[in-house]
């Protein structure tokens, strides 16, 4: 008895390149909506503090205000005592000095990294007396880390960031 030759099937073959063109077509849809999405998801520069005032405080002096410096980076003046008031609000008397030449803003956590309070932007020679919660906070004495971020005016580039570990005081 005579083989016959085996033959690849056409079949076979056509099936292979449909699947791989298919696959394809796949990829680069995948990858299109990966760019979009990635691109879509611009930069929004922080606010400027609403409440930002000229000048250098006066706070009281159980407050502890002091300036904080880092290295080869930027100085500020904020109150070392923390204490919540009556309505929630913390006086905190967070100053960009006026030979500053940076803005500055600032973002108080819990230990959950919960944001209780934050600022605007405060350029050179401006203060933010007191900041208002973002959620209800427990009037109870917590620890909190006070991290204070420095931008590059217009560009918002990143001067570094300092992060003070603190306890808010109940009222």
């Amino acid at each position: 008895m005579r083989e016959q030759p085996r033959r690849m099937k056409m079949g076979t073959k056509k099936q292979w390149i449909g699947i791989a063109l298919i696959t394809i077509v796949v990829l680069a849809v995948v990858s299109i909506l990966y760019i979009k999405v990635i691109h879509s998801q611009k930069y929004s520069p922080p606010t400027f503090e609403k409440n930002a005032v000229l000048g250098v405080p006066n706070p009281p002096e159980n407050l502890s205000y002091g300036g904080v410096e880092a290295e080869g980076g930027f100085r500020f003046l904020i109150a070392g005592n923390t204490y919540q008031q009556e309505d929630g609000s913390l006086q905190i008397y967070l100053t960009n000095l006026e030979e500053s030449n940076i803005w500055i803003r600032c973002e108080i956590c819990d230990e959950n990294k919960n944001v209780l309070y934050q600022s605007g932007i405060l350029k050179p020679g401006q203060y933010v007396e007191k900041l208002e919660p973002q959620m209800e906070i427990a009037n109870e004495a917590m620890k909190i880390e006070i991290s204070v971020y420095g931008f590059e005016p217009e560009t918002y580039l990143s001067r570094g960031t300092i992060y003070l570990g603190n306890t808010l005081q109940p009222w």
